[in-house]
């Protein structure tokens, strides 16, 4: 093999190895932020719904979709669901890490999460 040929190849696995090496640490680095804690809305309802807590957290959660937020504290009460209709439910309790919100067509309840914390 000649020397220019072994450089090239050397180079080429070099690249190969950091390549794997930055997509572990990326993996490692989203593990990292899954694992303080998570809290998580499950729209079950066919219709977009948004979500309103105390401290003005906000989101927009896709109809038979969910959505999760890392989180270290408990979203604060309360929490307004808005359905696309324009229907309001008011839950009287915090949203902590390990729960889901869990959005029904005819009702909201605060669950044990199927999304890990």
């Amino acid at each position: 093999m000649s020397a220019r040929r072994a450089a090239s190849t050397s180079v080429a696995r070099r690249a190969g190895l950091a390549a794997v090496l930055v997509a572990a640490g990326a993996t490692g680095v989203v593990a990292g932020c899954a694992h303080p804690g998570t809290v998580a809305v499950t729209d079950e309802t066919g219709g977009v719904v948004s979500v309103r807590s105390a401290d003005d957290v906000v989101d927009d959660v896709p109809p038979d979709g969910g959505t999760v937020w890392t989180s270290h504290d408990c979203l604060p009460a309360p929490l307004v669901v808005t359905r696309s209709g324009g229907a309001e439910t008011v839950v009287d309790a915090p949203l902590c890490p390990g729960q889901e919100l869990l959005v029904e067509e005819g009702s909201v309840s605060v669950v044990a999460s199927s999304a890990g914390s």
